[in-house]
């Protein structure tokens, strides 16, 4: 007697692709938050640097500080 089961074990592999997938969508969503917060963090700059230096001391910044002060939460890993 011959029996036949269409019944093939496939979930390792189609976790694997799950995982992979999960993987790839949350990086790409990252990459699109990042590239949106650059954006913002560029128009920041411009309109510190904009500032006259007086204006900036009164912000308590320098010119050459102020990337650092846009950028200081990516900096710090938050």
């Amino acid at each position: 007697m011959v029996t036949y089961s269409d019944d093939i074990p496939l979930a390792p592999q189609s976790e694997h692709l799950r995982e992979k997938l999960a993987r790839i969508r949350a990086g790409l969503a990252e990459g699109g938050r990042m590239y949106a917060a650059s954006g913002a963090m560029q128009r920041e700059i411009d309109r510190l640097k904009a500032k006259s230096d007086a204006e900036l001391a009164a912000l308590g910044l320098t010119r050459d500080a102020i990337v650092r002060h846009v950028y200081r939460d990516e900096l710090s890993g938050r």
